[in-house]
């Protein structure tokens, strides 16, 4: 890797019904910051964890560096050296997606990431939990 590159990873819940990719530690090792990722909105402040829907992220996902230049430079806060975009699923029924952003140092580093899901708030369980309890 060279020194300024930024690498992209995703983390997909694949056997999590209805979650939010709610919760982000990260940092450089050994230390790590706890964070709630927030929904960016009209002119963001740039932060360590954020959130944009999925289908946004996906759309541009194919698209060379246009993602990075128009969007999450402007939101996206690479001051720890890693930051986390957490994409939000549309339909409750699928996980969110993380996507963990690194940006290289010039000497050798290690970074860790931590990230919790959680069962989505206010996402339609009637088909997830069972049988109703009136049957």
């Amino acid at each position: 890797m060279r020194f300024g590159s930024r690498t992209f990873g995703v983390l997909v819940a694949v056997a999590v019904v209805a979650a939010s990719g709610g919760y982000v530690a990260a940092g450089e090792s050994p230390a790590l910051r706890y964070y709630l990722p927030y929904r960016v909105t009209g002119s963001p402040s740039p932060q360590t964890a954020v959130t944009y829907p999925l289908d946004f992220l996906r759309f541009y996902e194919g698209r060379g560096t246009t993602l990075w230049d128009r969007y999450l430079s402007r939101s996206t806060g690479l001051g720890p050296g890693i930051a986390a975009v957490v994409g939000e699923s549309s339909n409750p029924s699928f996980a969110d997606w993380v996507y963990i952003v690194i940006q290289h140092p010039p000497q050798p580093t290690t970074f860790k990431a931590v990230v919790g899901w959680e069962r989505r708030r206010g996402a339609d369980r009637s088909n997830l939990e069972g049988a109703s309890p009136r049957d």
